[in-house]
C-alpha cells in the first residue's frame, strides 16, 4: 500500500485537479483542455476529476481551498513537489495549465533563520 501524502505525491507527477461537474457550461472545454494538456506533456501528469455534487469529494475541495459554491469548472495545477502551482477560475489555455503544472516553486529561508546552507 502506498501512502499519498498529497495530490502532488501522485506518482511524483505534477496532478491537474478539474473540479466541476456535467450541468457547468465549461465543462466539456476545461476536460478537453486538461486532457490535451496531459497529451502536451507525454502523459507525466495525472489528471483528477472532482464532482462538485458529490459529497465525498467536499473536504477534497475543501483541502484545495475553493470556497463557496462552484458556479463554473475550476482548475487547480499542482506541481511534482505537491504545491499549488496554478489555480484557474476561468479555464486557461493548454500552454498556461502546463506552465503552472511544471512551475518549480523556490523556497527559502525564514527571516533570521537562515544559516550556512541557505543562500
Amino acid at each position: 500500500c502506498r501512502e499519498v501524502r498529497g495530490l502532488g505525491d501522485v506518482y511524483k507527477r505534477q496532478v491537474i485537479a478539474l473540479v466541476s461537474n456535467s450541468k457547468f457550461e465549461s465543462d466539456a472545454k476545461a476536460e478537453n483542455i486538461c486532457k490535451s494538456a496531459k497529451d502536451s506533456m507525454s502523459g507525466k501528469v495525472e489528471v483528477i476529476r472532482i464532482d462538485t455534487e458529490d459529497s465525498a469529494e467536499s473536504k477534497l475541495i475543501t483541502m484545495l481551498n475553493i470556497k463557496g459554491k462552484l458556479k463554473d469548472s475550476y482548475i487547480v495545477a499542482i506541481n511534482a513537489q505537491g504545491i499549488m502551482s496554478g489555480r484557474f477560475e476561468n479555464v486557461p489555455d493548454v500552454v498556461e495549465l502546463v506552465e503552472a503544472a511544471q512551475k518549480i516553486v523556490q523556497t527559502g529561508c525564514a527571516p533570521g533563520g537562515c544559516g550556512p546552507t541557505c543562500n
